[in-house]
């Protein structure tokens, strides 16, 4: 991939710079930056910016090492470096100026022991423990403070020791793995691994690193102190032995600190001393090179300042010589920052193998500090690592993370073994057990479901990106049933797999509350789909889908049911580039019925098209005056017609209307003959369809005129059956119209009520007309003459309207003093449309689409919509259609929510749909399920942070009675939450309640 020449530019300065540092040095060769007190001799793998260093604080020091600038800056440190913004307390920094022969390059580096987000608006910011920014620049270097002071800080000041050794290893790293360029300023974070001979450290990459020492490094030393202190003496070693609070530090060497401080506290220690090195004890600290072990009892607590760990046990031991540690009895405290979790592991023994490894025996794993987790993960023997952070694909720090390899495990619940597999690795998140459910249902009985970890059960390395799950499930009174989930999720692709089977058998009820003998003993589900980006241009997508029976879905995947796509089985491939678009589409449905609630309510049928191929061009501009969009399509296709009665599917009779009748169908007649009544049938069909719009936007002043026109063009090569005899083998509808429209607007500067919530208002009046008129050669309302396959191609309308609207939009400013933002009060869109008398429409609420009138159900109709915010704690929101020529509304909803306070929402929708008599008169036998009235409310209370309460009535006044109710209650422990249900479903007619087991936090 050729990179842009601004980058390559850049990029060979920065290369240049490099060069001409290790002319100065050999490549081995000591550098005056390996001490971590200045930048000698280091070129920083940071491309330079074009910007300027801003620095501001209350007090600083300044002072020189080498040809370094170095500051010390405290009080409120703000630094902005090329527009990436750092805010700290306090902040190290060396400052070095490089000159090349493109000019004069500045090498930053700041060390920051805390930091917060930033309050200004800024290109990038960071946060976090112990960060060390690097980043070079083209520009000038500007310190704002109140007070400086000339000369370092005092020696030993905690800030400039941490500060020298991050650089350090810093400096090492680099120099024994150069990275690539990057591109802007960078963070590593606090616990960036040392350096090995793995070769370079890719993006993303997990560095793995050889052994180091870890208790005996060069220069370091233990500092201690204790009420009462005893020397002793002797040929073989030496003893200091210290009682009564003693407390002991670890302190690295600066540049060599790959452990950090660390802190021992206990009531009693034996320091054991090589040999004669305690003739000279007094004013100094204790050498690593003279210590042989430390033994601590009573009460003996491990604090590591930068890894963040610490362990308590009775007794500890820790082996200077050997490079390790025993601890007896012990709890280790540590922190997942990738999965921002704690993790505690209480063993028998302890044995700590280096900075970040430990061997443990007989350990229970948990995200609890009760010495009795809720829930755990116990293991007889297991080796916890803890991983160094990273730098992802993006260039982003990701903090370290906790991997447990274990032997002979069980999951605890309570402290009682409930399941045991023999091998587990992976992250203390990767416990097997991912979720479960217990619980009691009518026509299911007793209910366990339970979802497993494939990977963790079998202790495999889990491929990045890849999960793969076992679903085990009973039924008292339906039987057992079993499932894999395999998924794959990348950055260009995306694939799943689903198989499921049940042994099932009883009675069931199906979603539409239809009861039922189960269909058949063996029922199952596959379903697969995928999704790749091939290249920038190119997207392919296949999909899959197999039952064993048209009511599996309806019965035992309620949710997807009624919320998911379509099922299908089909392969699509599309090149979509600016604005054009080809694509390829072969549909062919692998089961004869429909699984998919929002399908039944409408067409009742799915449709196959193989092939389908299509190719649009979105948006032409012609002359820079005509803006002209088209697609062209050519289309093989067929119902896919449930087989058998609506019975049979668990579908109510009311759902298909008999043709000759004009009521709802009987029980023993099939959906295919009142489908085929309305011109649907299950015979392949050709034709190719081209559809145009064009529009001329022109602008007259304030006022905007928009001539248009759309056009559908349909050609069939093989019609579909039973037609009428007039039905066309050409059909072609289009219309023409014209919008006319402006905006007016007035601010209001002195508006200020504190109980709306108002500071200053702005309106915004946009009021348009829009006339249209369409003809055909056909009656597109007709099932005999255009049957309605797919909505896109035959949901048009003739006839003429015209539409007048008002969009009206009031916004205020919120917030407080240096808070503003601005916002949205009230939007309301009014309009009313009135057709021709020979205009018509499939369905009962007219529409109207602005965006292409071809498409709209025309009528004499009002709409409306609106959101209104009346403070930041309360919304509402509502539309409806009134319908003229019936004198009411033929849908209508309204909503509020409230904010009562962070802890305590409610909310309340109201939904109203009634069909014109017009409609009615065809269909008397459905008068019911024409009409509907439904209050739902929903309330949320958070009780403290250990309880969740949600309650969700629906109440439908068409039927005087609850439609649904469902109560949840969230118990969160420290290891998962615990979910308490009952439900009640009145279409269903069932009771369900139960237990489930969700967000396992370990």
């Amino acid at each position: 991939m050729q990179r842009p020449a601004g980058r390559a530019l850049i990029g060979l300065v920065s290369l240049t710079l490099m060069t001409v540092a290790a002319s100065s040095y050999g490549m081995g060769d000591p550098i005056p930056a390996d001490s971590g007190r200045s930048l000698g001799g280091f070129v920083i793998p940071v491309e330079p910016r074009d910007g300027e260093c801003s620095l501001t604080s209350l007090r600083a020091w300044r002072w020189r090492t080498d040809d370094t600038q170095r500051l010390l800056l405290e009080g409120d440190v703000l630094v902005d470096v090329a527009g990436w913004t750092f805010e700290a307390p306090r902040a190290l920094v060396w400052i070095d100026r490089v000159s090349t022969d493109k000019g004069d390059v500045t090498q930053i580096a700041i060390f920051m022991p805390q930091t917060r987000p930033g309050l200004q608006p800024s290109t990038g910011t960071a946060r976090g423990r112990n960060l060390l920014v690097v980043g070079t620049i083209r520009g000038r270097t500007l310190l704002d403070t109140a007070l400086i002071t000339e000369g370092s800080p005092p020696e030993g000041t905690p800030v400039l020791i941490k500060g020298e050794g991050r650089l350090a290893r810093y400096v090492a790293s680099v120099r024994a793995n150069p990275p690539l360029l990057a591109t802007h300023p960078t963070t590593t974070p606090d616990d960036l691994a040392p350096p090995s001979d793995a070769g370079p450290l890719l993006r993303g990459q997990r560095r793995t690193t050889t052994p180091t020492p870890w208790l005996r490094q060069m220069g370091a030393t233990v500092g201690f102190s204790a009420d009462r202190v005893e020397l002793g003496g002797g040929e073989e070693d030496s003893t200091i032995i210290a009682d009564g609070s003693v407390a002991m530090e670890y302190r690295p060497a600066p540049g060599a600190d790959q452990l950090g401080r660390m802190r021992l506290t206990a009531e009693r220690a034996v320091i054991f001393m090589e040999p004669g090195t305690l003739d000279d004890l007094a004013g100094r600290d204790l050498s690593v090179a003279d210590i042989r072990g430390v033994y601590l009892e009573g009460g003996v607590t491990a604090i590591a300042e930068r890894d963040d760990y610490e362990v308590r046990a009775p007794r500890m031991y820790y082996d200077f010589q050997q490079d390790r540690a025993i601890m007896l009895d012990a709890v280790l405290r540590t922190y997942d920052r990738r999965r921002r979790a704690p993790v505690i592991a209480r063993a028998d023994e302890l044995r700590q193998l280096a900075e970040h490894q430990w061997a443990v025996k007989n350990v229970q794993i948990s995200a609890s500090s009760f010495a009795v987790p809720t829930l755990a993960l116990a293991s007889k023997k297991a080796i916890i690592t803890r991983i160094p952070a990273t730098i992802d694909e993006q260039g982003r720090a990701v903090g370290a993370t906790i991997e447990v390899d274990a032997w002979s495990n069980t999951i605890d619940l309570g402290g009682v073994p409930i399941f045991w597999w023999p091998r587990f690795k992976g992250g203390p998140q990767d416990i097997p057990l991912k979720g479960t459910r217990t619980g009691w249902g009518e026509y299911e009985g007793a209910v366990v479901e339970t979802t497993w970890d494939i990977y963790a059960l079998l202790g495999m390395d889990r491929p990045d990106g890849e999960t793969l799950l076992l679903d085990v499930d009973g039924y008292s009174k339906r039987g057992a049933g079993a499932g894999l989930t395999w998924q794959r999720d990348t950055v260009e692709s995306h694939s799943k797999l689903r198989l499921y089977g049940l042994l099932d058998s009883g009675t069931q009820r199906t979603d539409a509350g239809i009861e039922q003998p189960v269909p058949t003993h063996q029922r199952y589900e596959m379903l697969w789909e995928h999704s790749s980006m091939l290249s920038p241009e190119w997207l392919v997508q296949t999909q899959l889908s197999k039952f064993s029976d048209s009511t599996f879905v309806s019965v035992w995947r309620e949710s997807e049911f009624r919320n998911r796509r379509e099922y299908e089985t089909s392969a699509f491939l599309r090149w979509q580039s600016e604005n054009k678009s080809f694509s390829l589409l072969a549909d062919y449905d692998l089961d004869n019925f429909v699984s998919n609630s929002w399908l039944l309510a409408s067409k009742g049928f799915t449709l196959d098209e193989f092939p389908k191929a299509s190719f649009d061009v979105f948006g032409m501009d012609i002359l820079d005056t005509v803006t002209w969009s088209s697609s062209w399509t050519f289309s093989r296709f067929k119902a896919n017609i449930a087989k058998g009665t609506a019975q049979d599917n668990g579908i109510p009779t009311s759902v298909f209307i008999d043709p000759t009748t004009g009521t709802p169908i009987g029980a023993g007649q099939t959906i295919a003959s009142a489908l085929n009544g309305a011109g649907i049938h299950d015979k392949w069909s050709m034709r190719g369809i081209t559809n145009h719009f064009i529009s001329v936007p022109l602008e007259y002043g304030a006022v905007s005129v928009t001539p248009f026109a759309s056009a559908q063009l349909q050609g069939f090569l093989q019609k579909e059956d039973d037609l009428a005899s007039n039905a066309q083998d050409m059909r072609a509808i289009g219309g023409a119209g014209v919008t006319i429209g402006t905006s007016m607007q007035r601010v209001w500067n002195d508006v200020e009520h504190r109980v709306l919530d108002l500071h200053r208002l702005r309106a915004i009046l946009e009021p348009s007309f829009t006339a249209w008129y369409a003809g055909a050669n056909f009656n597109p309302g007709s099932d005999d003459e255009n049957p309605q396959y797919d909505p896109w191609v035959d949901d048009t309308s003739r006839g003429g309207a015209v539409r007048m609207a008002l969009r009206s939009t009031v916004q205020t400013m919120r917030g407080g003093p240096g808070q503003w933002f601005d916002v949205d009060v009230l939007k309301m869109e009014m309009g009313a449309v009135f057709s021709r008398g020979e205009s018509q429409r499939r369905y009962p609420t007219p529409q109207w689409f602005q965006s292409n009138p071809l498409y709209s159900q025309l009528g004499n109709f009002a709409d409306g919509r609106l959101r209104w915010q009346l403070g930041e704690g309360v919304s509402v929101i509502s539309e409806g259609v009134w319908d003229f020529d019936s004198s009411f509304f033929t849908r209508g909803s309204a909503g509020i929510q409230l904010q009562h306070s962070p802890r305590f929402n409610t909310a309340a929708e109201f939904r109203y749909i009634e069909v014109p008599d017009s409609f009615l008169a065809l269909n008397p036998g459905a008068l019911r399920a024409a009409r509907g009235e439904l209050l739902a409310f929903r309330a949320q209370y958070e009780v403290g942070d250990l309880y969740d309460i949600r309650v969700s009535p629906i109440w439908n006044f068409s039927e005087n009675d609850f439609q649904s109710i469902r109560v949840n209650v969230m118990r969160a422990f420290p290891d998962f939450d615990l979910n308490f249900y009952v439900s009640y479903d009145q279409i269903r007619g069932e009771t369900r309640g139960g237990v489930s087991l969700g967000h396992t936090r370990f």
